[in-house]
Formats: structure tokens, sequence, C-alpha cells
């Protein structure tokens, strides 16, 4: 089996030709370095926190790769259809790999690592979020026909009129296939609106920024609701209106 070691420390990374049935290295510093293990017809695998200490050998690390697992699905856009050409990147540990959906408006990525995984969908600027458990396929089919939007109105004291603002939205259940967190901007007139929402319940949270001294800082921010918790159902257009009560700048 041919396969790539990347031995990872703080500030560098070695590359080691592979030797038949194993792999070393030598003249590694003391401390800990991570260990990824990369091959075409199997699922990435890292190893952390490996201890190194000055002319010693390690013992043996034994890299048991897997097929990991093959997602696949479709992506239906706001109207229904299958949607082709849709681009698409699927992440979870040690794993990433973007493609398109075909002609019939389907996708798959094979050898997805176990663990949170998520597809991204540039089409409509979300994220689905799911489980990988270890299972040979595990289907995953985004229906955009059934989302929902979130908009509003930010209402601001008038010493923050030019200050710069984005909201994001993050699903309350890390246990069901929904949105992670995603971002909106603000316009001009402190509206804003998030298409693309999938039922289920969301967390709001309001981020404002502001130039000082030709750098851009975040600034702390107490608004009304102090938490605001949406929850969507199929199609629906949920109103929330942001009133920001107190500002600080960071120290």
């Amino acid at each position: 089996m041919e396969y790539q070691t990347n031995f990872d420390t703080e500030s560098e990374t070695y590359h080691i030709p592979p030797l038949i049935g194993g792999f070393q290295i030598s003249g590694l510093p003391p401390g800990k370095v991570k260990l990824s293990a990369n091959h075409p017809e199997y699922t990435p695998l890292e190893v952390d926190d490996i201890p190194v200490e000055e002319d010693k050998t390690t013992e043996d690390v034994l890299l048991t790769l897997s097929k990991g697992t093959l997602v696949h699905g479709w992506v239906k856009d706001v109207n229904g259809r299958k949607k082709d050409n849709i681009a698409l990147n699927c992440s979870s540990r040690g794993f990433s790999a973007t493609t398109q959906t075909d002609d019939q408006g389907e996708f798959s990525f094979p050898h997805v690592s176990k663990g949170n995984a998520s597809i991204y969908v540039r089409y409509i600027e979300t994220a689905v979020r799911f489980k990988v458990t270890g299972e040979e396929e595990k289907e995953i089919n985004i229906d955009f026909s059934q989302a929902g939007s979130i908009s509003g109105k930010i209402h601001l004291p008038s010493e923050l009129e030019n200050a710069i603002f984005n909201i994001s939205f993050r699903s309350c259940d890390e246990e069901q296939q929904n949105q992670r967190s995603t971002y909106t901007g603000v316009g001009s007139n402190y509206s804003f609106r998030k298409e693309g929402l999938l039922p289920g319940k969301y967390k709001l949270a309001l981020h404002g920024f502001r130039r000082v001294d030709g750098s851009t800082v975040r600034l702390n921010l107490t608004t009304s609701p102090a938490e605001i918790i949406v929850e969507i159902s199929p199609k629906q257009k949920v109103t929330r209106d942001i009133t920001v009560l107190e500002i600080t700048d960071p120290e």
C-alpha cells in the first residue's frame, strides 16, 4: 500500500517516503507531534499527541486505515427541483473534498471519516451538519424547498451608526441534520435577511465591529432580547428585530 505520512510539529511538516510495511523518521525535535496518513482509497487518519523524547525512539505507532463511509444524496432547490452543477464541500475530521451535483442533482463523497461532518452548499451559502458513525453508506438529501427565512431590523443608538454588523445563525440541536454556523451581513439601513434555513431551532447572535486607528476591532454588545432563539417550521418566514442597548469597546 502506498501512502504518505506527515509529522506536524508547531512549526514544521515532515514528508516521509513509505517503507514496506512501515515507516520511520529521525531528527524530530522533542515534544508532541501529530501523524496523518493519506491514501486515495481510504479515509484520512490522524493520530495526535505522539510523545517524542530527545535521543530516544518512540514505541511503534500502528495505523489502521479504513474505507470510511460513502456519503451520497441529492440537492433540491427552493422550487423542489433537483438541481445540477451545485458546488459542495464535505468536511469531517481529517477529511475535506469538493464536488458538484450531476445532471440528476445527485452527489457522492467516498471515504468520509467518522465523527461530526458537514456539507457546505455554495448555491445558498449554507451548511448541513450530520454524524458519520462508520456505516458503509449514508444518505444525506438536502431539500431547500422546505427551507425558511429570518429577517429583521437592528435598532441602534446614534453613536453606533458608523459600526459594521453581521449576524450568525447556529442550530441549537447538534444531533439533527441541520445548519451549523452561517452568517449574513447587515445592510446600510440595518436590516437583514437570511434565506435557506432548514427547519429547526436556531440561535442568533449579533456581532459588531468598528474601525479604530486603522484596525477593525470587535465590539461588546448588549442586546434585547439578550438571547435570540428562533424555531423555523417548513417554509416559514420569521421576523425578529434586535435592539442594541449598550456597547463597549474591547480593552
